[in-house]
């Protein structure tokens, strides 16, 4: 019994770090274009972001627009 809740917090230690991993290689740049199109959608108007999006953590994930 205690052989298989070792097995089974290592695979929770193992998906938990996965997570964190996919979520540092993601270019959050790639999603500029979604952004602008699905703020235009929901109120109407345009949205350009000018420079590179940042991902940040805080108590949530954040998304910065650096100005260039």
């Amino acid at each position: 019994m205690k052989g298989i809740a070792l097995i089974a917090g290592g695979v929770v230690v193992v998906l938990i770090a996965s997570v964190f991993i996919a979520l540092a290689t993601v270019d959050v740049n790639q999603y500029k274009g979604v952004v602008q199109d699905q703020v235009a959608a929901a109120t109407g108007r345009s949205l350009t972001i000018e420079g590179a999006l940042e991902r940040g953590q805080s108590s949530g994930d954040t998304c910065e627009a650096a100005r260039t």
